[in-house]
Parts: structure tokens; sequence; C-alpha cells
């Protein structure tokens, strides 16, 4: 209530219009704008080029569009990518990190629906879903595609990729409402495969309206192929409804290989593993691995392995038994990086084995899922042990029993209620 005069305090936010009037009103406000993607690159180029990493200029550009203004958000972005990577930080990787697709990629999609092949743009579409590409991230990459077909036709430049570029203004604008409306109502859809489906049936039938009247109708009637696809994404949304009403949970997405790079979910890491290292934990091993921890990452620095460095960077062990070590990283990616490739998790146990002398194998577990994974460890350990201590006091008021009346006299009948 009384903070000294020499005090104070600073609040960061995205989001100021939640914070409550009582606060505003005293405080002062400062609102800093979003850093331009120039500037970006050149941060992200003195990064890489003071810690030796070979980049591509076409990767620095990609993170810092996607980085949207947020310097933060693409030097984050740039480490994932450069984990993920090998000794170059390419555009590919960034592009998996992100699960955003390359412009010709983009443009092949439009191409499709401009030339009225709704087929083809359905199987394009997933292909990119069955290489782990999201939806949302999909549908903005195709607003940002839209947009540098408005500049590109705005300013004169020379357009790299020409899917769009013999279209008026008004149709890309109109583009834009479409796909922009089909952002907002993906949100709240159970199925985003068929809402997508009809956002490509929507962009064909514009296009091939306004080669028959040469006008862009806002507001216009649905096609015959429209309804028919709202008919169907009606169909499929009851369908959902009707299996979750009877316990049944209905994949409507075609399943995403296991390599997929998106974060969140269970998959990025393996409860079981993280149980048999806990289950035989101890002191001792944790105490010994977190002392020479540091000398891990330096070992990893001092040979210049800077992907191994980029995945050790935020890391921590938590638990550790006579053969296994917990991790805790920041980024949930890197759990997943340690799951699927063999390789570099191989490399982190050799290093670990080269600073403590003993051969442990890593399990890693992402920062903000480790309270709640060792909880839920927890409580199942409890729930176990008192089962089991229930089972020994039966058993023993049984052998109780017998000793007082004979074994022939006690006989023990189990209750199936």
């Amino acid at each position: 209530e009384e903070p000294p005069a020499h005090a104070i305090f600073i609040l960061a936010t995205t989001e100021p219009h939640k914070i409550p009037p009582t606060i505003i009103s005293r405080a002062q406000r400062f609102d800093f704008k979003a850093i331009n993607t120039d500037s970006i690159v050149e941060r992200l180029q003195y990064v890489a080029e003071s810690q030796s990493i070979a980049y591509d200029q076409d990767a620095l550009a990609f993170i810092a569009k996607v980085s949207e203004g947020g310097m933060r958000d693409a030097l984050s972005i740039m480490d994932q990518a450069i984990a993920f990577g090998d000794d170059r930080l390419t555009l590919k990787d960034a592009l998996d990190v992100t699960g955003s697709l390359d412009e010709s990629d983009l443009n092949a999609l439009f191409q499709d629906v401009v030339q009225g092949d709704v087929h083809a743009a359905f199987e394009r579409y997933h292909s990119f879903v069955s290489e782990g590409k999201e939806v949302n991230r999909l549908i903005n990459d195709m607003i940002y595609f839209v947009r540098d077909t408005i500049m590109i036709k705005t300013t004169g430049e020379t357009p790299t990729f020409d899917a769009l570029v013999q279209y008026d203004l008004e149709i890309l604008y109109k583009m834009i409402d479409i796909i922009n409306d089909t952002l907002v109502s993906i949100r709240f859809s159970v199925n985003q495969n068929v809402h997508f489906e009809v956002l490509l049936v929507k962009l064909s039938e514009m296009i091939k309206e306004v080669a028959q009247t040469g006008d862009v109708v806002v507001n216009h009637a649905p096609s015959e192929s429209n309804d028919a696809m709202v008919r169907r994404m009606e169909a499929l949304e009851s369908e959902l409804r009707t299996l979750k009403s009877q316990g049944i949970t209905g994949q409507s997405a075609p399943p995403k290989p296991k390599q997929t790079k998106r974060r969140g979910g269970g998959s990025t890491y393996s409860v079981e593993q993280i149980a048999k290292v806990l289950d035989k934990a101890n002191k001792e091993d944790i105490a010994r691995i977190k002392e020479r921890w540091a000398d891990v990452i330096q070992y990893a620095k001092d040979r210049d392995q800077k992907a191994l460095v980029s995945l050790l960077q935020n890391s921590e062990p938590v638990a550790a038994s006579e053969d296994k070590v917990l991790v805790k990283f920041e980024d949930e990616i890197h759990c997943e990086i340690l799951k699927r490739d063999n390789e570099k998790k191989e490399s982190i146990e050799n290093v670990v084995r080269d600073i403590i002398n003993k051969s442990v194998e890593v399990v890693g577990v992402p920062a903000d899922k480790w309270m709640q994974v060792r909880s839920d460890y927890i409580d199942q350990r409890k729930h176990g042990k008192t089962q089991q201590t229930t089972s020994q006091q039966q058993d023993n008021v049984v052998q109780k029993a017998k000793d007082l009346f004979g074994e022939d006299t006690v006989h023990v009948i189990e209750d199936e209620t």
C-alpha cells in the first residue's frame, strides 16, 4: 500500500484492455510499437554472426515476418529453428518449426483455386495437413500471400509468384475478407477441415463469378457446390456431437505423422518414461548431475556443437536415478526433438557420460508441464499405496481370525458388490 519512494513498479502486458481502471489511473502508460522487419532481420544477423551460426537470408526474413514485430518472438523462433536443424539455419527449418508453408506451395494452392480445380486444391491442402501444418497458420499464410500480391501490384515490383497478379485489387481485397471470415469462424468450429474446404470453394466460385460477370459481388448467394459443402459440414458436425455423447472421440483430420513439429499435447514427452525415472529417483544422483550440468553445456560449447548447445541452453535436470535423468526444457519443442531425434538424444547422453563418467538415459519434460506431471505421479503412488495398505489390513484380519478359531472354521467370502 505504501511502497518506499525509490520503488518503481513496471507492468508489461500485451493486453492493456484487461488492466483495471484503478491501476491505469495511478500509472503512466507507454505504448511500444512493433519493430519493423528490417530491424528484426538486422538483429537476427548480429546474433547469428556473434554465435558463429551459418544462416540463409531467406530464413531470417521469414522469421522476421512471422514474428509480427516482436523481437522476443523472433529470437525464440530462431533459437528453436537452430535446435531443430543441423549446423545451418535454413528456411525449411523455420517453416517446420512454425508450421508455415513456403510461398511456392501457397502459389500452387492459389493456382488450383483460381483455375477452378477444387479437387486438386483439396488434395494439396490435405497433403499439407499430413505433413503437420496447422490450419490456423495456413490461413494466416494465405492472408499474407494475398497481402504481398497487393503490395507488389501497388508498388510496381516484379512479382516472384504469379498466381494472383492478374486480378484487380478489388478482387484481392474480397479474397482477404473471405479468408479472414474463415479464420474467425474456425476458432469456434469442431471440424476445421470442412471450414477450410468451404473456403477453397468460396474463393474458386468468386473467381469463376468474376470471370463470367466482371463484377465482384460482396454477398453473393452460395453456389450449388458451396451448398453441398455446407451440408457436408453440418452433417459431420452432427455426427461428431453424436459420437461425443456416446463417449467416442472421432478423428476428423487426417492423422499427422510422428515427425510433426508442432507444440502441445502429450506426444512431445512420454509419461511412462518419466515415471520410470521417478520410480527410482534419489537425491544423490540428481545432486551429482545438477552440480555438473553447467559443465555439460560448456562441454558442448567447447566442441562447437551449436545445435546441441541451443537444445541444452535453458534446460535443467530435475530428477535422476542410477541409469536415467529427467531434464526440464523451457521450450516444449526441445522435448519433442529429444524424443523424436535419436541422434541428438545420443549426442546429449554421450556428453553427459563424458562429464559424470556414467552412462544414463536422458528423458525430457516441458517446463510448463513438469509440476502437473509430478503431481499426477504423486497422486498415483498415493492411490496405489492406499490400495496396497487396505489389502494388507484385510489379510491381517483374516490371519488373526484363523489363529483364534482355526483355519477349518474360518471361511473367506469375497464381496462382489
